[in-house]
């Protein structure tokens, strides 16, 4: 069944008519993690999801790593949350930023690598999302690191990376 939900009579207002939108976040500047292969949040890329609902997300995510670190992706949600993961990015260990690899279903929390071809460079990541929330609410939220530590190069996640998410249910 198509969200919102509209019934014969009923009063058309901005909150309804807002629900049918795409949203969008953004990020707002270059945020670098070094020498670490702990995921850590990635700062303005999360989206809140309420109870019992699906959402569609799709993240493009630029980024820069060097190839031997590299980076890694991987999403933190609500308790029992189903979260199907459709990604296209540069595989691991490539030099080559036009190489693209399909990896599909990765759930959340599992974090899926993706080759860097040097920090001065800029690689795209793309994710298409589906997530059903169960009866708790909460945050979809986006995390990196590198792969593998470069304690020489920092893994910098870009500037306008941004996801664009839609409740459908």
């Amino acid at each position: 069944m198509p969200y919102p939900v509209f019934t014969a009579g009923q009063r058309l207002t901005a909150a309804l008519l807002s629900a049918m939108q795409v949203n969008l976040v953004r990020k707002l500047s270059d945020q670098t993690v070094s020498n670490s292969t702990t995921l850590v949040n990635a700062t303005d890329l999360s989206i809140p999801v309420a109870a019992n609902a699906t959402y569609l997300v799709r993240l493009r995510a630029s980024y820069s790593a060097s190839t031997t670190g590299d980076v890694k992706f991987s999403w933190t949600s609500p308790s029992g949350a189903t979260v199907q993961r459709y990604i296209i990015g540069p595989t691991s260990g490539t030099t080559d930023t036009s190489a693209t690899t399909v990896q599909m279903r990765r759930r959340s929390g599992t974090a899926s690598p993706a080759g860097g071809d040097g920090t001065a460079n800029f690689s795209t990541y793309q994710e298409d999302i589906s997530v059903q929330t169960t009866g708790t609410a909460g945050t979809l939220q986006l995390q990196f690191a590198q792969n593998t530590v470069d304690a020489a190069n920092g893994t910098i996640l870009r500037a306008d990376s941004y996801i664009e998410y839609l409740r459908i249910a």
